[in-house]
């Protein structure tokens, strides 16, 4: 294993190998002292639903830096703002690409996968069909 050395050549750890090494542990003990929560007091629905919306956007924002800080540099290296033109295109692109197949399944039959949300639908059209039929 490759230790980063001190500047005097020590052989002790730099700072920053130490911050590494302590925001790793953090994030891998999250997921533990989650499980542990999630297993032995199970939170209300919406309290589950907030936080899988708080994760769900804090694995949005980590990829979305991840993959635009990198282009953001680039372009500002090269002196050009064409990449980040592309970029923003691209992720409106694939914003809009995601809500039309969401719409499409949604719209034909997708919500048939869970038995809840099929006995749902039928219950919705049931209703539609006493309303327009003619009274006796």
């Amino acid at each position: 294993a490759m230790v980063a050395s001190s500047a005097d050549g020590g052989g002790s750890a730099s700072p920053l190998v130490w911050e590494s090494f302590y925001w790793g542990l953090v994030s891998a003990l999250s997921l533990n002292i989650g499980s542990v929560i999630g297993v032995t007091c199970l939170p209300s629905k919406k309290v589950r639903a907030i936080l899988m919306a708080f994760g769900g956007g804090a694995l949005l924002f980590a990829l979305s830096i991840e993959l635009f800080g990198r282009v953001l540099h680039t372009a500002e290296a090269a002196g050009t703002t064409a990449p980040v033109w592309v970029m923003e295109a691209s992720a409106v692109i694939g914003g809009c690409f995601f809500a039309f197949l969401n719409y499409a399944l949604n719209k034909f039959g997708a919500d048939f996968r869970k038995e809840s949300t099929s006995k749902s639908r039928f219950a919705r059209l049931r209703r539609m069909l006493m309303q327009r039929l003619p009274p006796p």
